[in-house]
């Protein structure tokens, strides 16, 4: 289950706009739910808050949790590369 610190950690990584994402991930895994049914997005947000409890729904929130970080950290990385400016040296051309 989902307690108050993991989902001050999700939210930092994933934001508000989450739910649509996680079910594609379990979906595409064949995760279904009791009723053999597709989750829905509602009960999603209920795992995340910690209402509910699924070991299913909270692999696939920390998964995109850790393909969000990647991207963040990729993010910076390019933001980094293309801010940091070349300092002429002296004399040199062009």
């Amino acid at each position: 289950m989902i307690n108050k610190s993991d989902k001050k950690t999700l939210t930092k990584l994933l934001g508000t706009e989450y739910s649509a994402e996680v079910l594609e991930i379990l979906n595409s895994n064949g995760t279904l739910n009791k009723q053999g049914k597709s989750h829905n997005e509602q009960y999603i947000r209920m795992v995340f808050c910690g209402f509910r409890a699924n070991k299913d729904v909270e692999l696939a929130l920390w998964e995109l949790a850790g393909k969000r970080k990647v991207e963040k950290e990729k993010l910076k990385t390019l933001k980094t590369k293309v801010t940091q400016t070349k300092k002429p040296t002296v004399g040199a051309v062009g």
